[in-house]
């Protein structure tokens, strides 16, 4: 295990915290921030975490903070490539994904990006270009954390955004995790330029 995937794996758990079910989260049962939707999108083979042939809340229950770390490093730190990024570009990207998911990190990393003078496509998908634009950008020693605090504004742009949306009832149900939401980009921030 590389000392930034062990930094990222660290910060995000302390993060997570274990089983909760809030009615307003879409994702529904989470534990260690493995939410029930992310698992059933799993082979059943990782996803069926009791062994009783089928994925549910229970096997949400039943994940250990060891298996949830097993799962993110090899989901979205392996499943990702983050090892070929600078550090600390990695680490806010790995965030990133387990809190929304690899698409939208990715995102966030290409909004970075145009915010440094790239002219991307904001599609989530991190292709030729994108790394191109990357590598370009993240020269040390500013350059990656430039790059980070571009994620983690984007970041808390989608929140602000998510947490204003009103449903059909005039509620904006997702108004209660911001403060949660902020904090936790706020305090990787901080941990990322006390690397």
């Amino acid at each position: 295990m590389t000392p930034a995937l062990k930094l990222a794996l660290d910060f995000t758990l302390r993060w997570e915290g274990g089983f909760v079910d809030h009615p307003e989260d879409p994702g529904g049962a989470t534990n260690h921030g493995v939410s029930l939707r992310w698992l059933k999108g799993l082979e059943i083979s990782i996803a069926d975490i009791d062994g009783d042939g089928d994925v549910d809340a229970a096997d949400i229950r039943a994940l250990t903070m060891e298996q949830a770390r097993d799962l993110f490093a090899d989901r979205f730190w392996n499943g990702l490539s983050l090892d070929d990024f600078p550090p600390a570009v990695s680490i806010a990207v790995f965030d990133a994904a387990v809190n929304s998911g690899p698409r939208p990190a990715f995102r966030f990393l290409q909004r970075a990006l145009n915010l440094c003078g790239s002219t991307l496509e904001e599609d989530g998908i991190f292709g030729p270009a994108s790394r191109a634009e990357l590598y370009r950008h993240a020269l040390p020693p500013q350059g990656p954390l430039l790059l980070v605090n571009g994620i983690n504004w984007a970041r808390i742009k989608l929140m602000t955004s998510l947490a204003q949306r009103k449903n059909e009832a005039g509620r904006q149900p997702m108004q209660t995790f911001l403060p949660g939401w902020t904090n936790r980009v706020h305090a990787l921030t901080e941990e990322i330029w006390r690397m």
